[in-house]
């Protein structure tokens, strides 16, 4: 009994010890001891990204033992990899039909689709005859769409590829976003003393010809000047972010949706930050909800040639934050070396910045993978790592090129670790996170059923989609009626309804980003009383001055913020507004005092 009772104490401390570890230190239950190393040198990993389902995707150049080119592997969410992904786990696309050296051909971006399928984007060299020694080499823009289950998908572009070439000596792909309307945005750069490119396609591949000339873009901001796109992201008024560098500083643009600049962001459509007297470039940027542009990368402050992480925050019209770190802008040091910021990550629970990317000791020549954290104002996390940052010798030259966010909360960093002389290693290490991080599943979705539409609110962001499901009086069973892809700039939905004298019955089925479902209660549009018709309705949401509230008789209202705090209490009948122009912008609910229903409404 006594070592029974032992064993109970040993297991009660080793759960404590492992709920309460410190957010940014390795997670033991990830491969081996955290950390995934793939040997065999046949591999390079340049990104990745996470599957609805935890698994995760990384993408670069190698081969899968039969191919060479293009290379995707699949990890299952424990670290070990996922053999029924192509082959043994690997899924590589050769473009020697399009004369590209397939050894050449690396993905530099990737993107999971809604659907599952994988598209990625990045370049390759195709050999040109009758150059200097008979031979030269140019690099073109590639871009290719797996399924799901790795085998290349033959139904976009030339099967499943599409080569480009702009008649320039280079283009490069860097990054890529997929529109609303499907359609695909790649930025990069051309080649020699390269210039600012993006180029757009339309769903299946083909070029969109009318964005820019041609499909393409091509950003000139000086004739001996050093421009690259590493990075970019879609506003949701379409409008396309993008950061890199012009000569050696921080460079920021904004384009139209047609692909020309935006007159009205920074100067002339270009922003450019100057952090010191040596050299700095934007890696990665993220975009905040409030419109706030993050930008990450490197940056020298003196004239040591020690770099470090860099972060730049910007408003919506290209001007540094002033309330962001020192006048917009942070720099992380490690004491332990030169560090470089390749990846950036907002978490969506509390705004704080995740920098990944790696640290290099200059006397030993030797690289580890890096992790910081910051808060929303710039400042370092204390109750991350060691003082905001983790440091992870995994062995060798070890260089992350990801950061990941899972839905719990926790952090990958992917890459590559090199011992000595020998063949890269593919590299994977995941740290623990906070458990306040950690996305709800869905409680109860509200709904409500008023003039023939079914309204529903959840405030949940781990939503992907919704789908409205019905059944009538003669059939117990639900069937799908319609698909609503969740919105992250709202939790209100409506779907108007098919009928109105048809007893039917509905219930919202949220299929959340890991997969996992969630059910309303049913409602019926036959009885609209036991069906909790609202209220109240409020709109326009998000507003600036005025909301207008229409109600069902007379009905008595509080506004409150987000904490809780009661602004103002009114009592509407039938229509009337409440004032919010003396507001600050955020987050603000309408609610009954009567039956508790509350709507959100957004302050911009």
């Amino acid at each position: 009994m006594k070592s029974f009772t032992f064993l109970l104490t040993i297991c009660f401390i080793s759960i404590n010890a492992t709920s309460i570890a410190q957010p940014g230190t390795l997670d033991n239950s990830f491969g081996n001891g955290g950390v995934v190393i793939d040997g065999g040198g046949s591999a390079s990993c340049i990104t990745s990204a996470l599957q609805k389902d935890g698994k995760i995707i990384l993408a670069g150049s190698g081969s899968d033992g039969i191919n060479t080119g293009f290379l995707l592997l699949r990890y299952k969410s424990t670290g070990q990899i996922d053999s029924a992904f192509g082959i043994n786990g690997k899924a590589a696309l050769d473009f020697t039909d399009e004369g590209i050296y397939e050894h050449f051909a690396s993905i530099n971006a990737i993107i999971i689709m809604s659907d599952n399928k994988i598209l990625a984007a990045g370049a390759g060299y195709i050999q040109v005859i009758g150059g200097e020694n008979g031979e030269d080499f140019n690099s073109n823009l590639l871009v290719a769409r797996f399924l799901p289950d790795g085998k290349p998908d033959s139904s976009f572009g030339n099967n499943a590829k599409v080569m480009t070439d702009f008649g320039s000596y280079d283009e490069t792909a860097n990054d890529m976003v997929v529109q609303e309307d499907g359609k695909i945005v790649i930025g990069g750069n051309t080649g020699g003393i390269p210039n600012l490119l993006l180029v757009r396609y339309r769903p299946d591949g083909q070029l969109d010809e009318s964005f820019g000339v041609g499909g393409h873009v091509v950003t000139d901001l000086g004739a001996s000047t050093h421009d690259v796109l590493r990075s970019i992201a879609l506003q949701p008024d379409g409008k396309i972010v993008a950061g890199g560098l012009t000569g050696s500083k921080f460079l920021l643009a904004r384009y139209n949706t047609t692909g020309a600049l935006d007159a009205s962001f920074g100067n002339r459509g270009l922003v450019i930050t100057d952090f010191g007297p040596q050299g700095e470039e934007i890696h990665d940027i993220a975009l905040q909800l409030d419109g706030k542009i993050i930008a990450a990368g490197i940056a020298n402050v003196s004239f040591s040639f020690i770099e470090n992480m860099a972060i730049a925050r910007y408003d919506s019209t290209g001007k540094l934050d002033q309330d962001f770190g020192d006048k917009g802008k942070v720099n992380i040091q490690f004491l332990e070396g030169a560090s470089r910021a390749e990846s950036v990550a907002l978490q969506p629970s509390d705004g704080k910045i995740v920098l990944g990317g790696w640290e290099y000791l200059i006397f030993d020549n030797i690289m580890h993978f890096a992790l910081a954290r910051c808060n929303k104002d710039g400042s370092l996390d204390s109750t991350f790592g060691t003082n905001g940052k983790t440091v992870t010798d995994l062995g060798g030259a070890d260089n992350a090129t990801k950061c990941l966010l899972q839905n719990d909360g926790r952090i990958i960093l992917t890459g590559n670790s090199q011992v000595d002389q020998q063949p890269s290693n593919i590299a994977l290490a995941r740290y623990l996170g906070d458990p306040s991080t950690v996305r709800p599943t869905i409680a109860q979705i509200k709904r409500w059923i008023r003039n023939n539409i079914l309204h529903f609110e959840d405030a949940n962001t781990n939503a992907a989609y919704y789908v409205i499901e019905k059944s009538t009086a003669n059939n117990g069973a639900f069937v799908p009626v319609t698909k609503i892809t969740a919105n992250a700039a709202t939790s209100n939905y409506s779907y108007t309804l098919p009928e109105t004298a048809t007893q039917s019955t509905y219930r919202i089925k949220a299929v959340n980003k890991d997969n996992s479902i969630t059910y309303s209660s049913p409602i019926s549009s036959s009885d609209p009383a036991k069906a909790g018709v609202a209220s109240f309705t409020i709109y326009p949401n998000p507003a600036k001055d005025r909301i207008t509230v229409e109600t069902a008789g007379t009905v008595q209202l509080r506004l409150q913020n987000s904490n809780g705090r009661v602004l103002l209490t009114q009592s509407v009948n039938g229509k009337g507004s409440i004032d919010i122009s003396k507001l600050p912008n955020g987050i603000y609910y309408v609610v009954n005092t009567v039956t508790g229903e509350s709507l959100k409404v957004v302050k911009e």
